[in-house]
């Protein structure tokens, strides 16, 4: 355990001025987004030891693996900060509340929204990246007997 609380939970954290208070609750986020990465991280390992050692059902969960067929296509962020420096600021400037720039094929849409759909193809087909599909974990809970 990492030790993590919430700065709201102690005594005179209402006495700090306003912006401060978010500033504070804006960085212990980020630090429980970091924890949140950091165990499905080690979830997914488990998982996986658990399929390579085919045990994987347990009081009230199983472990089930989805498989994707080849690759899946998707727009790389990078590389539109590369090809399209304008375009990635704009959507930088966009997703900076969350201070993580991602790019889904709806951001592409909406960044290059300006130009005609094919001339709009050949310049989106520059930031598209093929990425190896990787197995999925999914621990479910198990259905309650006579459910």
């Amino acid at each position: 355990m990492t030790g993590l609380f919430s700065p709201d939970g102690v005594q005179g954290f209402d006495e700090i001025r306003s912006i401060d208070r978010a500033v504070m609750l804006k960085e212990y986020l980020s630090q429980i987004e970091e924890e949140e990465s950091r165990i499905k991280a080690l979830i997914e390992d488990l998982c996986a030891q658990a399929i390579s050692q085919d045990d994987t059902a347990t009081d009230g969960w199983k472990l089930v693996v989805r498989y994707a067929s080849g690759v899946t296509v998707k727009p790389d962020v990078s590389m539109l900060a590369v090809s399209f420096p304008d375009r990635y600021r704009q959507l930088f400037d966009e997703q900076i509340k969350t201070f993580k720039p991602s790019l889904t094929k709806t951001d592409v849409e909406w960044l290059f929204a300006d130009i005609p759909k094919e001339d709009r193809d050949n310049l989106v087909s520059e930031i598209m990246v093929e990425h190896p599909v990787k197995p999925q974990y999914v621990l479910q809970a198990k259905k309650e007997a006579g459910a």
